[in-house]
């Protein structure tokens, strides 16, 4: 794998089984994430890594919707809560030619569930995903503010 850029710094000479112990690694940096998925080499091991730690950012997992293969889109397809972590999700895999149209079907019913109910969407997602989708940040997920 190519030298990576973290913070200014290279990590010069990491190897396979080093990076995978940092992606693991609860307290991963997310800009390390994020660096990984930039790289060109494209590494579905790595990538699930990614998309399962709490740390990754959704630009980060919407890069790698972009890119995916079709057994990863399969995977970000099956979990509806990641699919609802942001609209860039679902967006990208919209974008990604590798999409069939099952894929496509789930994208756009999320997309759609958002749009009509973010509020219901939010209340089944974690605290501080919920306030990005909904932008409230009150405690009143999935209650009216009347």
């Amino acid at each position: 794998m190519a030298d990576l850029l973290i913070s200014g710094e290279f990590l010069e000479g990491i190897t396979r089984d080093q990076l995978l112990s940092l992606i693991r690694d609860p307290k991963a940096d997310p800009t390390l994430l994020e660096h990984i998925v930039s790289q060109p080499v494209v590494d579905e091991e790595l990538w699930r890594l990614v998309l399962n730690h709490p740390a990754t950012t959704p630009a980060a997992m919407a890069k790698i919707a972009r890119a995916a293969t079709l057994p990863i889109l399969k995977e970000l397809t099956g979990d509806r809560a990641l699919l609802s972590r942001s609209p860039q999700i679902p967006h990208a895999i919209l974008d990604n030619p590798a999409a069939t149209e099952d894929e496509i079907t789930v994208v756009e019913t999320v997309l759609h569930e958002q749009a009509r109910d973010p509020e219901r969407v939010a209340a089944m997602l974690p605290d501080d995903v919920a306030v990005g989708l909904t932008g409230r940040g009150d405690g009143q997920r999935g209650q009216s503010s009347s």
